[in-house]
């Protein structure tokens, strides 16, 4: 992305990959609270899963985009930082939502 330093895009990886997870889990929780089926899956699976995929496929290609000019060295430690870093966002998210809230707990 023209013009975005790498301090930018580390900011909108963040906000891409952890904003569009929080929003997921907050409208597929309204929808089971509005739908009143609430241990019933809310958004459905295919897109449940779909819009995960599509949120890590953005992710990795502004990250891609944030690591062109580092050293191998330097990029290979951002990468692996960053996924680890989604990664544990991701479980905190997910684990929250599903056992903190109790939806897939009969």
């Amino acid at each position: 992305m023209i013009g975005y330093s790498a301090k930018k895009l580390n900011r909108l990886i963040l906000f891409v990959w952890g904003g569009g997870l929080v929003v997921l889990v907050a409208v597929d929780y309204c929808v089971r609270i509005i739908t009143g089926h609430y241990y019933v899956l809310g958004l459905g699976e295919p897109l449940w899963y779909g819009v995960q995929i599509l949120l890590t496929l953005i992710s990795l290609f502004l990250l891609y985009l944030s690591i062109k000019n580092l050293t191998f060295k330097n990029a290979c430690f951002k990468v692996i930082l960053s996924i680890l870093l989604g990664m544990f966002f991701y479980l905190v998210v997910i684990w929250f939502y599903v056992i903190g809230t109790g939806i897939d707990s009969f």
